[in-house]
Parts: structure tokens; sequence; C-alpha cells
């Protein structure tokens, strides 16, 4: 049970919440299981790339469920 209680794919979803907070991520209520559940199987490079424009429109990306882009507005300037 442990092997599957450590792999976000196949924890029952009862686990997710403990999982989650062994890697130090809240999950909220509002965010469905799914959601929940790729952001514990990508936690890890989400990490690595905080702070950066494609870490955040990773992440953005998952909890939106849609494709996101992100626009700098420094970018825009002439």
């Amino acid at each position: 049970m442990a092997g599957f209680a450590c792999a976000p794919r196949l924890a029952p979803s009862e686990a997710l919440e403990w999982l989650a907070s062994c890697l130090a991520l809240a999950l909220d209520d509002r965010v469905r299981e799914g959601v929940c559940r790729q952001l514990l199987s990508e936690i890890a490079t989400l990490y690595r790339a905080r702070g950066t424009v494609p870490g955040l429109t990773r992440l953005l990306t998952i909890l939106a469920e849609a494709q996101v882009q992100i626009v700098e507005g420094f970018r825009l300037r002439r």
C-alpha cells in the first residue's frame, strides 16, 4: 500500500491530502481531484521553476485546466 500512497496517479483519493502535506503543498477543497493529482505529479518540476514565467505558466495551466499565456507588460512597451 505504501507504494501506491506515494504515487499521485495511483493513490486513493483519501491519501492525496496526506501526500500533499509531505511535499509542503496545501490543497484547496475547491480544486478538483484530477488537478490535485496533476499538481502532485509535477510538484518537483514546478518547485524548480518557481518564480519564472514558464513555471507560473505551467502552474496556472494545471489549475485552469486550459492553456495559459502570460504577457509581461514591459515586453509590450516600445
